[in-house]
C-alpha cells in the first residue's frame, strides 16, 4: 500500500438542496444548495485541519481544467457555544479575507454526509446532486491525480 493512499468511501446519496446553508467568519451564508450548476467540492475538517484543507485545495484548483466552486467546512461541534464568536474572531484575524470558512457548530454536514471526525474529507456535488464518492486523509498529488480522473469518468470534472 503507498504511503499516501486517500481512502475512497462511499458517499450516501444526498441532494445539495437537503444540506442547510452554514454560516462562515463573517456571517454569511453558503453551503452546496447556493450552488446547483457546476461542480462544488467540499473540504471538511476539524479546526486545526485548516493547512490540510487548503492543501487539498491548492494541490486540485491547478488540475481541474473547469471552474470548481471550493466550499470549506470546519466541524465545530468539539467548539463550545460560548467560544463561537471568539472561533469566528479568530478565524477573520488567522484567514485572509478572501476565504469562507463555513462553520458547523452541530456536525450536521458529518451526520448527512456520514464524514470521520479528525480527519479530511472531500465530498463532491455536480450539478446539485453528491457525486457517489468522497476521498480522505492529506494530500498528495498522486491522490489529486486519481481524483480528477475520476471526477472525469463521472462527468464531474474538466
Amino acid at each position: 500500500m503507498l504511503g499516501w493512499a486517500a481512502p475512497w468511501v462511499l458517499l450516501i446519496a444526498v441532494a445539495a438542496s437537503t444540506l442547510p446553508l452554514l454560516e462562515d467568519q463573517f456571517g454569511r451564508q453558503d453551503g452546496p444548495a447556493l450552488h446547483p450548476e457546476g461542480l462544488v467540492i467540499l473540504i471538511c475538517g476539524a479546526p486545526n485541519k485548516l493547512r490540510q484543507m487548503k492543501s487539498w485545495e491548492e494541490g486540485l484548483q491547478p488540475r481541474l481544467n473547469r471552474e470548481a466552486l471550493f466550499l470549506r467546512l470546519v466541524d465545530g461541534r468539539e467548539i463550545a457555544p460560548q467560544q463561537h464568536e471568539q472561533a469566528k474572531a479568530t478565524l477573520r484575524e488567522k484567514v485572509p479575507p478572501e476565504i469562507a470558512i463555513l462553520l458547523d457548530w452541530e456536525g450536521l454536514y458529518w451526520k448527512a454526509l456520514q464524514l470521520e471526525p479528525d480527519t479530511v474529507e472531500l465530498a463532491f456535488f455536480s450539478g446539485g446532486q453528491a457525486l457517489s464518492y468522497r476521498i480522505s486523509g492529506r494530500f498528495h498529488p498522486a491522490a489529486a491525480t486519481s481524483l480528477v480522473e475520476r471526477l472525469e469518468k463521472v462527468g464531474g470534472g474538466p
